[in-house]
């Protein structure tokens, strides 16, 4: 099952993110004029305009889920690719479209360092000892949700093959994701 985030009227796959199991979505201007194939017909096919995305490389995204930690809550990983370090305070996460949480709230200090990692716990204690957060389901039920900027994106996160095996792209900011890999959070996948 996929499962889109709507930013707006106007919706294309964002391929520079979407990967097998997870869905980009990027809100874009409506276009008057329909691609059509050499034959006339309408093409299926994204124009130009609507795949020329940014280099996936270009900027921090989700590198890594456990759902099943021995020691901790469940956690995500994000890794960032780029030169500079990058704040992702505004960015957020959920297991549920109608209640994300801002990583902000997650982590004391959300800047992802250059060629680092973030890791952020999907649940945290607060000083007053309520929580904050969510959890995700190790039978394969759930799906992570992420906006990020002005982006949306989401990953079905799969069955847990066991204690402290992770979901991880492979190598790190791959396009394929790998269940069952060795957790290695904050470091290379």
């Amino acid at each position: 099952m996929r499962t889109f985030i709507l930013l707006g009227t106007a919706l294309t796959v964002a391929c520079s993110q979407a990967k097998d199991g997870d869905t980009a979505v990027e809100e874009t201007e409506p276009s008057s004029e329909a691609s059509t194939e050499p034959s006339g017909e309408p093409s299926s096919e994204p124009s130009s305009e609507e795949t020329d995305m940014p280099d996936p490389t270009a900027m921090p995204m989700v590198n890594e889920i456990c759902a099943d930690a021995s020691a901790t809550e469940d956690w995500i990983e994000i890794y960032n690719p780029t030169t500079e370090d990058v704040t992702v305070a505004d960015w957020t996460v959920g297991d549920d479209e109608a209640e994300m949480v801002s990583i902000g709230d997650l982590v004391e200090d959300a800047t992802v360092p250059a060629g680092g990692y973030l890791l952020v716990m999907t649940k945290v204690e607060l000083e007053d000892g309520s929580e904050i957060g969510f959890g995700l389901k190790k039978d394969g039920s759930e799906t992570l949700f992420v906006t990020m900027f002005t982006d949306g994106w989401s990953v079905d996160v799969p069955e847990s093959l066991g204690e402290d095996l992770s979901y991880a792209r492979t190598p790190n900011g791959a396009f394929e994701w790998e269940n069952g890999v060795n957790a290695t959070p904050g470091a290379e996948n």
